[in-house]
């Protein structure tokens, strides 16, 4: 079965980030969150990095310009454009998710070559919404921000 690529890592203080394969009908029964869904993607948040479930302090995630997402174990194919989302299904908290889904980033038109390097200039692909830190409310608890690819 095709597997959808699949990266996420653990705030101190943020909510989870996952991506727009379930309004995309791509993961109908499936567990988007877990750790055993997809291909792993290579993701670095400032100096860090997000391997699945580790934990990226607030203060790295937080003051970035945007994450590097690169392909890591996702076959690239060279005729193909691709779509990077990260949002957020757990907003306010992972407890009272009535916000979900909450996008912090969508990139669009990207080819395989920067999908290849994760770092997405916004003058060679489409930003359709520029990355958006994470900022939870303060005591939300520890959540998960997820990275789903599209092509």
């Amino acid at each position: 079965p095709e597997r959808t690529p699949r990266s996420d890592f653990a705030l101190s203080t943020m909510a989870r980030l996952t991506l727009l394969a379930l309004s995309l009908g791509l993961a109908a029964g499936k567990d988007l969150y877990s750790c055993d869904y997809g291909y792993d993607l290579e993701v670095t948040v400032g100096e860090e990095k997000a391997a699945c479930g580790a934990e990226i302090p607030y203060s790295s995630a937080h003051y970035i310009a945007s994450p590097v997402i690169a392909a890591g174990e996702l076959p690239v194919d060279d005729d193909s454009l691709y779509v990077m989302a990260m949002v957020d299904p757990d907003a306010p908290s992972a407890d009272d998710p009535s916000m979900a889904e909450v996008r912090h980033y969508l990139v669009g038109n990207i080819n395989s070559t920067i999908m290849a390097s994760g770092r997405f200039d916004a003058n060679l692909v489409d930003e359709l919404t520029p990355f958006k830190n994470p900022s939870p409310p303060e005591g939300s608890g520890y959540h998960r921000y997820t990275q789903h690819q599209q092509h």
